[in-house]
């Protein structure tokens, strides 16, 4: 049952990301108007340490989680925030350039070919800062740290969309 939930039924990950999303806009806006504070998106990325090398965008690459370099998976995600309160609104995996290039792979490993295509990780968080939007989150500031902060192509981004943003 569990993985016919994941591989074959019909329900699709965009639209429960979405509806994510939209209710815990709702609930921000409440806790705005309770403590007064802005609500935040947050974009960060975390690694998955993984064995093997079948997983999705499984690679040698630098995982935060253990400070080097090792196999695994990395994901960026968004968050929003306000005060005490924060929650996962969103996601997207890295893929990289190694996977890239070798479409037979990603086809096996169930990867739709339009989904083909390399982005950095701070396009990936530029892309999720656009589902937000688009999606009617709403949000007062962007953070991020470092990775992103030294992006000039994301800040550009951010600044061309009018977001006001505070990056490492």
């Amino acid at each position: 049952q569990y993985q016919h939930f994941l591989s074959n039924s019909p329900w699709s990950a965009d639209e429960v990301k979405k509806k994510v999303g939209q209710d815990s806009s709702s609930l921000m806006a409440s806790q705005k108007i309770k403590t007064g504070k802005p609500t935040g998106l947050l974009l960060d990325e975390s690694s998955h340490l993984k064995k093997g090398k079948s997983s999705v965008g499984v690679s040698r690459q630098y995982a935060g989680i253990i400070g080097k370099v090792d196999n695994c998976q990395v994901g960026v995600y968004a968050s929003l925030c306000n005060d005490k309160h924060s929650t996962l609104i969103d996601e997207a995996l890295f893929l990289p350039k190694e996977w890239i290039e070798d479409e037979a792979r990603c086809l096996k490993a169930g990867i739709p070919k339009e989904w083909i295509k390399y982005k950095t990780k701070p396009e990936l968080a530029l892309d999720l800062v656009d589902t937000a939007i688009a999606n009617g989150v709403e949000f007062d500031w962007v953070g991020g740290d470092g990775l992103y902060g030294h992006n000039s192509e994301l800040q550009n981004g951010l600044d061309a969309r009018g977001l006001l943003y505070v990056l490492d």
